[in-house]
């Protein structure tokens, strides 16, 4: 039994058409596994450990790769 998978917060998420999810503000890309084309409309577990990393887990396909979407920056005014 791995620890890290039992002693941390689990939030469940639905996955989007585009296989993301929102998590505490953020967007996450999931890769969904070779087995499945898309994950959308699933429900995934979120996991967040306890050094602030955050693990994607699906019922039936495990693991899933989630990567953080960078949040687009503001346009600078320009100078006058």
């Amino acid at each position: 039994m791995n620890l890290k998978h039992v002693l941390c917060a689990k939030h469940t998420r639905a996955v989007a058409n585009d296989n993301t999810i929102q998590f505490e503000g953020q967007s996450y890309q999931l890769t969904p596994p070779k087995a499945c084309y898309h994950l959308f409309r699933a429900k995934v577990e979120v996991q967040q450990w306890f050094d602030g990393s955050i693990h994607v887990r699906h019922s039936k396909h495990g693991m899933i790769r989630a990567k953080l979407i960078p949040a687009p920056r503001p346009k600078s005014e320009a100078a006058h």
